[in-house]
């Protein structure tokens, strides 16, 4: 049973992944059946989730990659029941497209944009503050384009929760209009 796996105090952080990489590799209508019959597994799915792609050590890539292509996985087959724990998920998703291993970066930006293009509309206004703390100044510079150029696709998915949230954004948007990497003003 993956949820007394998952429960398990003494397993270590590659047991966790190892046993959350389990639930995901039943494959695609699999991972959506088995986390809509055990909504419970989502906690610790995504603490061990979380723990992994957070990582940033120089062997780690391959863990980190792991992490995020579950949290694609999960915003593609079973948004409905992730949403909560993928937005919640979005700044270390975010934080991971500065990763220094490219596979890594790409990764973190295919899930972010998966996440993203996948959650209703009235999870807009909760990512946003994911997507302006990725876009602070001192963050890395893929982190923060990624990060505005999500906001920029919410004019076209969801431009009414986007125009009700323009008290936040402006200002946000405001700061990135002075950044000196070319790369983060061209986003914004």
């Amino acid at each position: 049973n993956i949820d007394h796996q998952l429960h398990h105090k003494r397993m270590s952080s590659a047991d966790q992944l190892a046993a959350t990489l389990q639930v995901l590799s039943l494959g695609d209508s699999s991972i959506a059946a088995h986390v809509t019959a055990e909504p419970k597994v989502l906690v610790p799915l995504f603490e061990s989730l979380r723990a992994t792609a957070s990582l940033t050590g120089k062997n780690d890539g391959n863990k980190v990659k792991d992490a995020l292509i579950a949290f694609k996985t999960l915003a593609t087959e079973c948004m409905t029941s992730a949403e909560p724990f993928l937005v919640d998920s979005l700044t270390i998703a975010l934080m991971a497209a500065g990763h220094k291993q490219k596979f890594v970066s790409v990764a973190a930006d295919e899930a972010v944009k998966a996440i993203c293009a996948k959650m209703s509309a009235n999870s807009v206004k909760e990512s946003l503050g994911h997507l302006f703390k990725a876009s602070a100044v001192g963050q890395p510079w893929q982190s923060r384009t990624l990060a505005l150029q999500v906001v920029a696709t919410y004019a076209e998915s969801s431009p009414e929760q986007l125009s009700a949230s323009l008290p936040i954004v402006v200002p946000e948007l405001t700061i990135c209009m002075g950044d000196v990497k070319k790369e983060v003003k061209r986003s914004e």
